[in-house]
């Protein structure tokens, strides 16, 4: 806790963290949790390689408006993270 009670930002709650902990395995042990798992590791595969994809676009364009949108896009992409700070 900060100054006055107030919780500082970045900071979860232990109660918060321990439902995460337990529902992983308890899916992964599930026929039906083991697809949920499944359909969301390919989620994430497609969308590190779209932001590889557009990474390398931003980076090897031929021309500076190219460049400069793929950039913008890579930022919005980044965005989905949530650790992720949006330059400004």
């Amino acid at each position: 806790m900060g100054i006055g009670g107030q919780r500082r930002p970045g900071r979860r709650a232990r109660a918060a963290v321990l439902p995460g902990c337990v529902i992983g395995p308890v899916l992964a042990a599930l026929p039906a949790g083991r697809t949920a798992v499944l359909t969301v590791a390919a989620a994430v595969l497609v969308y590190l390689v779209v932001l590889a994809a557009v990474a390398l676009g931003a980076a090897f364009a031929r021309t500076g408006a190219t460049r400069q949108a793929s950039a913008r896009t890579l930022d919005l992409l980044l965005r989905l993270i949530p650790w992720y700070a949006p330059k400004r």
